[in-house]
């Protein structure tokens, strides 16, 4: 049976990826951990599949604790890592608010497109939150880890 880690499964995207993850695919054995939360002795378990959901997307949230914004997107991403096996896969879920400032093209954004943003920005923690996250997924990529960001 394969072992899935997915965090933010409570919030818009993880949870309709539970949803789907219920209904399809009952012999994968799935391990839930909310935005902000981490179980103890989590770094024990193993995972083939990493799904990391979590970030307050919504303003009401990130404003109340910017530091904790960035440190979900961020710090928790090599330990994450340091819990998936080596044959496993990992997927960051990031957010479209990286192009923040630019004009949509008719296509949509690019990968290569940089957006507009500062670090002074209102949203900046969690913009430069997602931004900072796509980098160090992005770096284990290169060291051989099988991850994407979405």
């Amino acid at each position: 049976m394969s072992k899935l880690l997915i965090t933010g499964y409570a919030g818009l995207v993880g949870s309709n990826i539970c949803k789907v993850l219920e209904r399809d695919y009952p012999d994968i054995e799935v391990t839930k951990v909310k935005f902000d939360e981490w179980v103890e002795g989590m770094a024990y378990n193993t995972f083939d599949y990493i799904l990391h959901c979590a970030g307050y997307g919504q303003p009401q949230m990130f404003a109340k604790d910017k530091i904790k914004t960035i440190h979900i997107n961020t710090d928790n991403i090599p330990v994450l890592f340091s819990t998936l096996k080596p044959e496993g896969k990992f997927l960051f879920i990031s957010t479209s608010e990286l192009y923040s400032g630019l004009k949509m093209p008719l296509g949509g954004y690019a990968e290569t497109d940089i957006g507009t943003t500062t670090p002074q920005h209102p949203r900046a923690c969690y913009i430069e939150g997602k931004r900072c996250g796509e980098g160090i997924v992005t770096a284990y990529r290169e060291q051989g880890y099988d991850a994407m960001i979405a």
